[in-house]
């Protein structure tokens, strides 16, 4: 992976995309999405009811594989603005110091981001989540877990300018409803929406 190192490197959890399958076209800076974002927006029963609530972000999806079919994501990545990357990672998702054994997605992306930080020290590297309780396992582990606004108040200029509340959207509660979001989202999204 060969990253912008003047602009940190933001890990997209799944709520991330779901909420705003735009981020893409937003977010200025190198951006690594984990495998597993992937894994769980093909599992058959959340892909259900987000579409049944007209929330499955197809355009996200759409976007990455455009992007896809000019470049290999998982080996060359996709040049973004700012001359930051974008890349699809499917060989970090374990680590030594994480269980391995887990197939917990929470642990799959700090998995990705300890091995990212130990690669790219020198750089800041961040998992972007609205999930309460990913915050609190990467924690355990010395891993930075930012909202989306939290990332954007730390980092100004890697945002085209939007309000973050208009990003976060209503798929929020279907995510909680199936467990892919801690239970402190609620409290979350009510402080970035005031």
């Amino acid at each position: 992976m060969n990253f912008n190192k003047d602009y940190p490197i933001a890990i997209l959890d799944t709520n991330i995309v779901i909420n705003c399958p735009n981020i893409l076209d937003i977010l200025k800076c190198n951006i690594v999405i984990p495998q597993t974002v992937l894994d769980e927006l093909d599992n058959p029963k959340l892909k259900h009811k987000l579409k049944s609530r007209n929330e499955y972000p197809k355009y996200f999806l759409d976007n990455l594989k455009t992007k896809s079919i000019i470049t290999n994501l998982s080996k060359e990545g996709y040049k973004l603005e700012n001359d930051c990357m974008l890349y699809l990672d499917r060989d970090n998702l374990r680590h030594r110091e994480v269980n391995f054994h887990s197939r917990k997605s929470d642990l799959q992306f700090i998995s990705v981001a300890k091995n990212l930080k130990e690669k790219y020290s020198y750089m800041e590297v961040v998992i972007v989540s609205q999930d309460g309780n990913l915050k609190i396992y990467a924690n355990i582990f010395g891993v930075k877990v930012k909202t989306l606004q939290e990332f954007k108040n730390d980092n100004p200029k890697i945002f085209d300018n939007i309000n973050i509340p208009e990003v976060i959207g209503g798929a929020v509660t279907v995510i909680g409803a199936i467990g892919l979001i801690g239970a402190g989202i609620a409290a979350v999204i009510s402080k970035i929406k005031k």
